[in-house]
């Protein structure tokens, strides 16, 4: 008989609680020591603690593993119209990094006639139309909805502390964690790969929306999946000609941006009629995003060449 099976399952749960990924090892460590000194007791009369322990440490390994996969599902597959507020101030630190790092960029390359001095609060509501919200800003005047700025109040809250995060943070550790440039790290990859999250399941549900407003036309998800892809090189576009430039849109010559969001959109529409099930395609596509920006940071290396 396994002694640990003798627990009744609601203490051996509420045991569990409290350990995570280190503290359930600690635990297993110490009752192995515990064990060695009550087998030398013993004479070794202990067959049965021994058998218990590895049931014991794959009840605790799989609990952990549950846990983590349904948090991870939490991310993705948000209950409610709100979505994952860790995921929205993750994504709002992010695309404050990329708006400074697009700053760093233009002044790096200005000159003395497009050089253009910018004020905090230029940078605060520029960058999200740029790099935080622009997408999707653009698909829902398409569709005549209101923004998401509007209709979720997590997105402003999170937008401003992202940006107090990002430019106050002493010795700017933040921003030098994660820029352009610095050394793939955890906390880089923690707010790249919420950002991941948010990228990618902004598609899937700027489908899935496109299908609730306009049932009857089949085209509508397709192009609302474009257009929160898209939206965001629009205002890009605009913001490169106040400084004085002439660039050309990022659709004219095709970037990763447009070619990303070309395949992403396709994809999932596949998805969602093979799989049946908007979640299940939504999960696969998000998770197909984060092991590409991970693998791509991580060791250089790109699953999808094509869309460079």
């Amino acid at each position: 008989m396994n002694l640990l099976d003798t627990i009744p399952p609601a203490s051996f749960e509420d045991a569990l609680v409290p350990y995570d990924a280190y503290g359930w090892r600690v635990l297993i460590s110490g009752l192995r020591h515990a064990q060695g000194q009550f087998e030398k007791a013993c004479f070794g009369r202990t067959r049965c603690l021994s058998e218990s322990l590895p049931h014991f440490e794959r009840r605790c390994c799989l609990s952990h593993c549950e846990g983590t996969m349904e948090l991870y599902k939490s991310l993705v597959l948000p209950q409610g119209p709100r979505g994952s507020f860790p995921v929205i101030l993750a994504h709002c630190v992010y695309s404050h990094v990329l708006w400074r790092n697009y700053e760093a960029q233009q002044v790096k390359d200005s000159d003395a006639s497009s050089t253009t001095q910018v004020s905090p609060f230029y940078s605060l509501v520029t960058a999200y139309f740029c790099y935080g919200y622009g997408g999707g800003t653009v698909r829902d005047w398409v569709m005549a909805q209101p923004p998401t700025a509007f209709t979720n109040p997590d997105v402003l809250v999170g937008w401003v502390w992202g940006y107090l995060a990002v430019y106050f943070c002493p010795n700017d550790a933040l921003y030098e964690m994660c820029r352009a440039g610095a050394k793939f790290n955890p906390g880089k990859a923690f707010f790249m790969g919420m950002d991941a999250i948010d990228s990618a399941g902004g598609v899937c549900a700027s489908c899935e929306k496109a299908t609730k407003l306009f049932p009857d036309n089949p085209n509508a998800p397709f192009i609302a999946g474009m257009l929160i892809s898209l939206g965001g090189s629009l205002f890009r576009y605009l913001e490169q000609k106040s400084r004085g430039k002439n660039p050309q849109t990022e659709w004219a010559k095709p970037t990763s941006v447009f070619k990303r969001g070309l395949f992403y959109t396709v994809l999932y529409l596949v998805l969602r009629r093979v799989k049946g099930d908007p979640s299940q395609a939504r999960l696969t596509l998000v998770t197909l995003h984060l092991v590409r920006v991970m693998l791509q940071n991580a060791v250089g290396l790109e699953i999808f060449p094509f869309l460079v």
